[in-house]
């Protein structure tokens, strides 16, 4: 009843493929049936043909691919191992989440987010359950007496005070109300405001009911108790007037040294003679001769930037705190110079000299030489000449710096080291043959010898300093 290529299956009454799989030179079904070849999954295929015959078979060790299975005998793919909003990773075998999880619950805030798993009601991108606030109703505190906080898209913000200056908040019956210090029945702002008091510190407390506002309330009238002030309400007196050893004399106003009597007396003692007496006196040993400001002190003996260089030589003011340490012995930070450029002095500096950038002149590169002359501090660009702006002592055009002859005399040629040529000026305005300013003959001969022995070894000295930024 079977087909040519199918083989009749007298137990079952059916007709099956009679195929070979394993080549074995026996139909499947045969071999199945006399037992040379296993059938466990009973799909009339012996398992040495099928795929898989377990889960197991179809395993790939990948974990991002999830867990495959064998379907009867076919391996069927496994799933992905993580879920949306996380991110696989092969080598530790995790699903960590995918940016930032600030609630912990594996899955990325973008993702909770556009899942709809968590709401993001102020739009910053962040899980409202995440954020300090999302409105100002979350950040309440309920104390009246603190203000009213606010939410600041997704941070609290302290209130303020609901309470005026000098009024007082109080908090069981969250009312302000203005205290009475000099108890007339009347609150102090309203005191202040009608005039009743006065609040020459402006604080909101009348002048009565603090104990000082200014120093002069605190002058007792007595030169040998000293200068009293005033200091957080409190008059406070830094000592008596005079010296240790020193006897007061109150009728006279003086300090009188020990032993000398109560008469007249004379001026309180100035030990370094800078005229601050010893008793005022910030800074004593002033060097002689310095000039000293009302504590006593000079600027050898002050350091206000703190850079351990006293402020007479120091170059660099205000040296910034975080570079003190990095100072050198002109008192300048790093920041403070620039080492790359030098300044030539101009020996005739004044309006002539343009001052392009606005500064004080002493910024170099921006400042034009407008005269043609030596270079004014800061100067770095071209003179009116057309020529590089260097100095050229005796106008021959060659700059001092390779000028091998200095103070040449006018009208003669030179050569390329500024030396002068012995022949007559071409432009000779006298047309008497010698060269202009030289007479001719013997006393020509010998002023033109005396020149050229006399002034060609002069070198021109120029002094280079360095920039400092004040």
């Amino acid at each position: 009843p079977c087909a040519v290529d199918e083989f009749c299956d007298e137990p079952t009454d059916t007709c099956v493929d009679n195929l070979d799989c394993n080549n074995n030179g026996v139909a499947d079904p045969l071999d199945i049936f006399g037992g040379t070849s296993n059938d466990i999954n009973t799909n009339n295929v012996p398992d040495e043909c099928d795929e898989c015959l377990n889960d197991n078979d179809c395993a790939d060790t990948l974990f991002c691919n999830g867990v495959e299975t064998c379907d009867v005998d076919t391996c069927v793919a496994g799933t992905d191992a993580c879920l949306t909003g996380q991110t696989c990773d092969e080598a530790a075998a995790t699903c960590p989440p995918t940016g930032a999880d600030c609630n912990t619950n594996g899955i990325g805030d973008a993702t909770d987010i556009a899942m709809g798993t968590s709401a993001d009601l102020n739009t910053n991108s962040i899980p409202d359950e995440c954020d300090d606030c999302f409105n100002d109703a979350g950040c309440d505190d309920g104390d009246f007496c603190n203000g009213a906080e606010t939410c600041d898209t997704d941070t609290c913000q302290p209130g303020a005070n609901p309470c005026l200056l000098g009024e007082v908040c109080d908090k069981p019956t969250d009312v302000c109300s203005q205290p009475d210090c000099n108890t007339n029945s009347i609150g102090d702002l309203d005191d202040i405001a009608a005039g009743t008091s006065d609040d020459t510190n402006t604080n909101g407390i009348p002048d009565e009911c603090e104990g000082c506002t200014t120093d002069t309330e605190c002058d007792d009238g007595l030169f040998c108790n000293g200068t009293e002030v005033c200091i957080n309400s409190v008059c406070e007196s830094p000592g008596g007037a005079c010296q240790p050893g020193q006897s007061c004399n109150e009728d006279t106003d003086t300090c009188n040294a020990a032993g000398g009597g109560g008469g007249g007396g004379g001026p309180p003692p100035d030990g370094d003679g800078d005229g601050v007496s010893d008793g005022a006196d910030d800074c004593p040993n002033t060097p002689t001769g310095e000039s000293v400001d009302a504590d006593g002190c000079s600027q050898s003996q002050l350091d206000d930037d703190e850079d351990g260089i006293a402020n007479d030589v120091d170059q660099c003011a205000d040296t910034p705190a975080a570079e003190i340490a990095d100072v050198d012995t002109n008192g300048c930070a790093p920041s403070q110079l620039d080492d790359d450029v030098v300044i030539e002095p101009d020996p005739q500096p004044g309006p002539d000299d343009a001052n392009t950038n606005g500064d004080d002149g002493t910024n170099p590169g921006d400042d034009t030489n407008t005269n043609g002359e030596v270079p004014d501090i800061g100067d770095n660009g071209m003179d009116d000449n057309g020529m590089a702006d260097e100095p050229d002592s005796d106008g021959d055009g060659v700059p001092d710096r390779t000028d091998e002859c200095a103070l040449t005399p006018a009208g003669f040629e030179v050569n390329s080291v500024g030396c002068a040529l012995i022949e007559p000026d071409p432009t000779d305005d006298a047309q008497d043959g010698c060269a202009n300013g030289i007479g001719c003959g013997a006393g020509g001969l010998a002023t033109l010898t005396m020149m050229m022995l006399g002034f060609g070894g002069l070198k021109v000295n120029r002094r280079r300093i360095r920039r400092t930024h004040r």
